[in-house]
């Protein structure tokens, strides 16, 4: 049985490094979409890593095999440092994507407001040349006009909010994920630590 539980759990860990492993290709490194991306690809396949250790220790305790378990625990506790920096990188990376979008949005709404500023000048040019088409109404045409540009800015400032909150809720949301993570593999670290000195104290094996 202990022989089962070991390849199996040797099995995730090859399962979880090898698509950690297809994550990283091509590198994307500095940029924030890519990052944010492997991180969440990380995330995903978390629950390889974490059956895999449980399996891999439940292995080694029953070979009661006390050496084994020091491996694995710094294997723990290495996996739950990256992990836990992956959360200000995350953090950062949002930010970033965040600055970027809303920077796109403005931009956008500079160009759709200098068309309005535009069609805004035309009517004014036309006016003070009195050469409106006949029948125009210059209220209602002044009214669409202004109506365009609140609207625009309406617009514009609704896409930034919801923006805001989409990657407000990708930072919480991914960065809770990445603790649970690091806190079960710190827990799992400890765990080994505690196995292997029951393992080392235990008068069967010494003797």
């Amino acid at each position: 049985m202990e022989r089962f539980f070991s390849l199996t759990g040797l099995a995730f860990h090859a399962l979880f490094l090898l698509n950690a492993a297809t994550l990283l290709v091509p590198p994307g490194f500095l940029n924030p979409n890519w990052e944010v991306q492997t991180i969440t690809g990380l995330i995903n396949y978390a629950p390889l890593l974490l059956l895999g250790v449980a399996l891999t220790g439940s292995g080694i305790y029953l070979r009661e095999r006390a050496e084994r378990f020091r491996v694995l625990q710094l294997y723990c506790y290495v996996l739950a440092v990256l992990f836990a920096l992956c959360v200000p990188l995350l953090v950062v990376d949002s930010l970033r994507l965040y600055r970027d979008t809303a920077g796109q949005i403005d931009e956008q709404q500079q160009k759709t407001i200098a068309d309005i500023d535009r069609q805004q000048n035309r009517l004014q040019s036309a006016i003070t040349a009195r050469s409106l088409p006949p029948g125009l109404d210059v209220a209602k045409a002044r009214e669409r006009i202004e109506g365009a540009r609140l609207q625009t800015i309406k617009e514009a400032d609704q896409a930034r909010a919801q923006t805001r909150l989409n990657f407000g809720r990708l930072a919480v949301s991914k960065t809770l994920l990445l603790l649970v993570v690091a806190v079960l593999l710190f827990l799992l670290g400890r765990l080994s630590q505690f196995l292997a000195q029951g393992i080392t104290l235990d008068p069967n094996v010494a003797g």
